[in-house]
């Protein structure tokens, strides 16, 4: 809308009748002085981790601090946390920038993160981008399953190699292989 009344503003001002006198006046298109100032300054972007950057587990945080929950369990517990300070960081940075998480989280995990992100997402530790409608880049979707292929057989390997130790160490472990948009990340 801003180029229309801007157009708009030139035209009232020239009051052009015929289009040879459109023709010798400056460029009737144009934006706004706001926003072709704002069109041109950089662009901010803040990839920023989410665990243990933006909030931890409540084990982690300082005792006795004001804690606000960020990320819950499937269950609904709360499970992590922000401190004052970091929830204040990352109002600020919301207003100044665009943030977008970058998390070993998958999409499930994500989910569960009670925070207004709304530019998208790199989880499973780049294995999946996900778009600011939360729709999955399908291009870069299609370049993880190839590579995912391609390392399924190690992580398999290296499962039941960890799986063996547990078992002789009579540790109990739930040693198992993250899939989000079925494909194995990690």
């Amino acid at each position: 809308y801003d180029v229309i009344a801007s157009t708009q503003r030139v035209l009232d001002e020239h009051g052009p009748q015929t289009v040879d006198a459109a023709r010798r006046l400056p460029p009737l298109v144009q934006f706004s002085d706001d926003m072709r100032h704002q069109s041109t300054m950089l662009k901010k972007f803040l990839f920023a981790d989410l665990d243990d950057t933006l909030f931890q587990s409540g084990r982690k945080c300082p005792e006795g601090a004001p804690l606000t929950p960020m990320a819950y369990l499937k269950d609904g517990t709360a499970h992590s946390f922000a401190t004052k300070a970091q929830k204040s960081f990352l109002m600020l940075m919301q207003q100044e920038m665009t943030v977008i998480p970058v998390t070993a989280r998958n999409a499930d995990a994500l989910s569960r993160v009670r925070w207004p992100f709304t530019n998208g997402a790199v989880i499973n530790y780049g294995g999946i981008i996900l778009r600011a409608d939360g729709a999955v880049d399908e291009g870069w979707l299609a370049q993880s399953r190839t590579h995912a292929a391609q390392t399924l057989p190690m992580l398999e390997h290296v499962s039941g190699i960890l799986q063996s130790i547990a078992d002789s160490l009579c540790v109990q472990l739930r040693i198992r292989i993250i899939s989000d948009f079925e494909t194995p990340f990690y």
